[in-house]
């Protein structure tokens, strides 16, 4: 290492700077299309001629996808300016490498801070020196070799920018040759998927393009780290020269030396085995083009690291490594959240209304064509998107299948949650006015179902029925505690699930659920049954006119009714309502029949009732907020 520093000083006596010749050149930006004009006239022909009505709805909706994010292409960071996109336009670039304000602002104070410290270092270094020869006799050559350090140390902070010229013009050289002879060869390199445009339009194509996308992405993140690992190392220059003057110090500059070259010359790299691939993809075509296309850009990060380790250029490795790692994390966020969702099999709180036949319209819930449909899109996007994400790994398929298996349904869901909402808004004040808006306003019960319905219509049209529900309750200014406590009409004045066997001895209750809300209802002998707690969770999947209902009677006996034995026995349930029957369904015409998917058992009637306020029951004349209680 010391001879390489004492020619490399030499050298740059001998052949001074000469003012870098590509400092401060204006680097416009290239086309920002993900598509040259030629290659989406290819995809346009394909999809009138050749495409399904599938494929043709899968290419628009990948094409709509990743042009929604702007990012330089692999053909600006590799054999143009890496910056494009993150710094102003036709900002120049010193040495090509970092904007020219990052050496003004930024490296330029950082060398200067150390350099101003070197002659006083150089001095104590000399002394220090001195003082351990005097105390042990050394040879001539020991203090020979102490002065080229020395010598080699001043000759360093002197030249430093020469010799970093030096060090990016070769760089340069290196990425403008592969770039010239890739262009003599034919092969066009202003688009953005350079990668995927080098033959004829396949379905399979989008492949190809999405995981160039992705690589895209990754890249964009490597090279950014790469402008601040550059930006640090240059800026600590003259810390890595000044740990030359002390022996304990010296394996610093080393090191310096080892990351400043691989983070320059991982471009060149980057250079090569692209111009390796793009010379091989211009000689095949047809189908099996897709599979070897998708190989090698598979084997784009692990191979350039290979290289970078074989020339010991580490630090682009590191780099690469960081942004793995970022991916890695990302992917078991991914996967952790997957767990937990399937995990999640709570009993149901029916006393909880979230979501109605409004949402389920919009998510075609009960439409058996759409659900195939859906679900076949999704499958196609994960595979899709889990082939091109292997551009960055086993994590990389994680993500890339994940989110395409949930872009393609939720594109193709988004005019149908529109029209469901609209739809939804449409029952909901048709409902309204039947009733009379003044009737619903002045009763809490409906006043709350009403600004419900409405919030959840506006909420389904971005995919946030629930959400919707929610901020449509708290707009009403009615909570279910004001309902259970309020005397107002609606209200159930204080009513708690203990009070019914006292207040209605020997009654009749039945729970009505339809896909609109659910409650519990006093049967009544005019049959006309009364709602007797706040309105709860609907199923929908019950189609309109269906109504599932459990029947229970009051007395606090603790039995309940055992279909499969028919007979009464002790439940462990400690409510004062006796289930005496299982669930059952009943249709518009008033015919009933068995429903063996809802488990009676599993209803708790105590649901309904467990927002109540104990002894909170207000006064009819008392003042208060007509909101929340």
């Amino acid at each position: 290492m010391k001879k390489v520093i004492m020619l490399c000083c030499l050298f740059l006596l001998v052949f001074p700077s000469f003012a870098y010749a590509e400092e401060g050149k204006e680097n416009s930006c290239k086309s920002k299309e993900l598509l040259s004009d030629e290659r989406r006239l290819q995809i346009k022909e394909f999809q009138d001629k050749d495409s399904t009505v599938q494929e043709s709805y899968t290419i628009d909706i990948f094409e709509g996808f990743w042009n929604i994010v702007g990012i330089n292409s692999v053909s600006s960071l590799v054999f143009g300016n890496p910056y494009c996109l993150w710094t102003e336009d036709n900002s120049p670039l010193v040495y090509g490498i970092f904007p020219e304000y990052y050496k003004d602002n930024i490296i330029d104070p950082m060398f200067n801070f150390f350099t101003s410290l070197f002659v006083g270092l150089l001095t104590l270094a000399m002394m220090i020196f001195s003082a351990k020869r005097m105390i042990n006799p050394f040879n001539k050559n020991q203090f020979v070799d102490e002065f080229l350090q020395y010598f080699m140390a001043a000759a360093l902070i002197t030249l430093f920018w020469g010799a970093i010229e030096y060090v990016f013009l070769i760089n340069e050289t290196i990425v403008a040759t592969f770039r010239e002879f890739l262009l003599s060869q034919g092969i066009d390199l202003g688009g953005v998927a350079i990668f995927a445009s080098q033959d004829d339009f396949n379905f399979t194509d989008i492949v190809i393009i999405f995981a160039e996308w992705i690589l895209m992405v990754f890249l964009n993140a490597i090279y950014l780290l790469r402008l601040f690992l550059i930006t640090i190392l240059m800026g600590m220059g003259g810390l890595a020269i000044i740990s030359l003057l002390f022996p304990e110090s010296r394996h610093i500059f080393t090191l310096w030396i080892q990351d400043t070259v691989g983070s320059i010359f991982m471009q060149s790299i980057h250079a090569l085995y692209c111009t390796f691939i793009l010379l091989i993809f211009s000689t095949v075509s047809g189908e099996f083009s897709v599979f070897f296309k998708l190989f090698c850009l598979i084997l784009f990060i692990p191979l350039t690291n290979f290289l970078q380790g074989i020339f010991k250029l580490s630090s682009g490795g590191v780099l690469t490594g960081i942004g793995l790692n970022g991916v890695n994390s990302i992917a078991a966020a991914v996967s952790f959240g997957k767990s937990m969702k399937s995990l999640n099999h709570k009993t149901p709180n029916m006393g909880q209304l979230n979501e109605t036949k409004i949402s389920a319209l919009a998510k075609g819930t009960n439409s058996k064509p759409w659900q195939k449909t859906t679900n076949l899109l999704a499958k196609t996007g994960m595979y899709a998107g889990g082939a091109a994400g292997l551009v960055l790994g086993p994590s990389g398929a994680i993500i890339g299948g994940t989110i395409a298996s949930k872009m393609l349904p939720a594109t193709l869901q988004a005019p149908r949650n529109i029209a469901g909402g609209l739809k939804g808004l449409k029952d909901t004040f048709g409902a309204a006015k039947s009733k009379g808006m003044p009737n619903v306003m002045s009763n809490i019960q409906d006043k709350r179902n009403f600004y419900g319905n409405v919030g959840e219509s506006l909420g389904t049209m971005v995919g946030q029925g629930k959400m919707g529900r929610q901020i449509g309750n708290f707009a009403s200014g009615v909570s279910n505690k004001r309902i259970l406590n309020s005397s107002e009409l609606g209200g159930l004045s204080g009513l708690s699930i203990r009070d019914l066997a006292s207040r209605y001895p020997e009654s009749e209750f039945i729970f009505k659920q339809t896909n609109e809300g659910s409650g519990l209802y006093k049967v009544n002998s005019d049959g006309e049954d009364s709602l007797i707690s706040p309105i709860g969770a609907a199923d929908t999947s019950l189609a309109n006119g269906e109504t599932r209902c459990i029947d229970y009677k009051s007395g606090g006996s603790g039995i309940e009714f055992d279909s499969s034995k028919g007979t009464y026995n002790h439940s462990e349930r400690t409510s004062p309502l006796d289930r005496t029957s299982d669930a059952y369904i009943q249709n518009s015409y008033g015919t009933r029949f068995a429903d063996p998917t809802f488990n009676a058992k599993r209803m708790n009637p105590d649901d309904y009732f467990k927002e109540n306020l104990n002894n909170s029951v207000p006064k009819p004349d008392e003042h208060r907020h007509p909101g929340f209680v």
